[in-house]
């Protein structure tokens, strides 16, 4: 699915990047991004409803060999991270019924799957989380064709106390460290097993049920999947403007900052508002680039500009914090973030709710940070407490690890060394999973200031 909204976006309009650099990235969407990630990155500068058209392709699969095999095993109700209708389909074709929980949304029904690009954070939707619970608490699951890599989806396993676990690993497919997680955390309760999983399906079904499968199958015809006229045309109407800012946006977020820089050269925006948006995406990619000395003075330019939105003014001054905390002027740093929270403070009823808790969040995080550094690390890890709440609230990802990777540092100086070890791995399996670079910053933590306590101290 990545590499079909990647290629949509780059064949039905204009875009900057040569052809050499548009193969490199879509490489390193569909090899270093998950899924949901790339997504929501796109969906920064261009409509969800956009974005989502594609998974109206899956509406048209047809089920195989697997999806009837996990419906004639089990009379129970069946979960899936899928979007696709399969299971369903599989069950109409056997002239049975099943219910499915789709956790992350369904391709007949794009609102419930734009849900879930933020939807790590805040949890999994009650209307599915409920019923998922009711059936894994206390329960013996069979877990098959699961990569395991959701966190809200993990952590629900895990708290809903299931009695077994039997988790089929396909022949080599790795195990992701949320499946380590929560092997650990179960214990005996949670068995790997390494198996072809159709053998184990078919091996596992009574003989009978087999071969009307295999018929089944054996009068079955299935036709490519073709992207639908209608999702080309929403994708052709793209504007420019848009198109070439998310390519700018994946590039930032992949830390291609010299590509990313050449992008927002290229564009002619025509309006006040975008002419802002645009300094502002190069301000923020000199900084990268260049230095914090030449991002602060573009930003120190684009704040006396008249005509920006509440939204990216208050970006401008989060950069021009950080640029002057980055270079050793904290004091100057702390008087641009109490401007900031005023203008919040004043416009909050004028701000979209999700972008108000974002700049609020980065602002708490910004005042932690400066007290870290003034080695005051108790109200530092209040602040970083402070701006989780609020990264909650906005379901902001990237600041939700940044407060976990800053708040063990503080734990650290206080030597509750236990406490600092659980924050550090939550951020480097976080980082992970996302694809995020401050797993580095985790690992060098741990390697460099867990590491070397003894066991015992770790009980704090």
């Amino acid at each position: 699915m990545a590499r079909d909204v990647f290629n949509l976006l780059v064949n039905t309009g204009h875009v900057t990047l040569d052809q050499r650099t548009v193969a490199s990235l879509r490489r390193s969407v569909t090899q270093r991004l998950r899924l949901e990630l790339f997504l929501e990155i796109l969906t920064k500068e261009i409509s969800p409803t956009t974005i989502f058209k594609p998974f109206e392709r899956l509406r048209g699969a047809s089920s195989n060999v697997n999806h009837l095999a996990i419906v004639a095993l089990t009379s129970r109700p069946i979960m899936t991270t899928n979007q696709d209708l399969l299971l369903e389909d599989a069950a109409r074709r056997l002239s049975t019924r099943r219910r499915v929980i789709h956790l992350h949304g369904k391709s007949d029904n794009l609102s419930s799957i734009i849900a879930i690009v933020s939807q790590y954070l805040g949890g999994l939707d009650g209307r599915v989380r409920r019923p998922f619970e009711r059936e894994v608490a206390d329960g013996k699951v069979l877990v098959l064709g699961y990569s395991g890599r959701d966190r809200d989806v993990m952590q629900l396993i895990i708290g809903a106390k299931p009695r077994a676990v039997k988790w089929l690993l396909h022949c080599d497919s790795p195990v992701h460290p949320e499946v380590e997680h929560a092997h650990k955390i179960l214990g005996k309760r949670m068995q790997l097993v390494r198996v072809d999983t159709t053998s184990w399906l078919c091996d596992h079904l009574p003989r009978r049920v087999l071969e009307g499968i295999e018929a089944l199958e054996a009068t079955t015809r299935r036709a490519r999947l073709k992207m639908p006229d209608s999702v080309v045309k929403t994708f052709a109407a793209i504007p420019t403007l848009e198109r070439n800012r998310a390519l700018a946006r994946i590039l930032e977020h992949l830390g291609r900052y010299d590509d990313a820089k050449r992008v927002y050269e290229d564009l002619r925006p025509n309006t006040a508002a975008d002419r802002a948006r645009r300094l502002f995406a190069l301000g923020r990619v000199e900084a990268r680039v260049a230095g914090q000395s030449v991002g602060l003075k573009k930003f120190l330019r684009l704040e006396k500009r008249r005509g920006m939105s509440a939204e990216i003014r208050g970006h401008v001054l989060l950069n021009i914090a950080d640029a002057l905390r980055n270079t050793s002027r904290s004091r100057g740093a702390s008087r641009v973030l109490a401007r900031l929270d005023r203008r919040l403070s004043r416009n909050k009823n004028r701000i979209e709710p999700k972008t108000f808790w974002h700049l609020r969040g980065w602002s708490l995080n910004a005042k932690a940070t400066i007290s870290r550094l003034e080695s005051r690390p108790l109200t530092a890890a209040k602040l970083y407490r402070q701006a989780e709440r609020a990264f909650l609230r906005a379901r902001d990802e990237d600041g939700h690890i940044a407060v976990l990777t800053w708040e063990a540092e503080c734990q650290l100086m206080l030597g509750n060394f236990g406490r600092a070890r659980r924050l550090t791995d939550d951020a480097i399996r976080e980082a992970q999973a996302y694809a995020k670079l401050c797993s580095v910053a985790g690992r060098s933590t741990y390697t460099r200031n867990i590491l070397p306590f003894r066991a015992d101290s770790m009980t704090r």
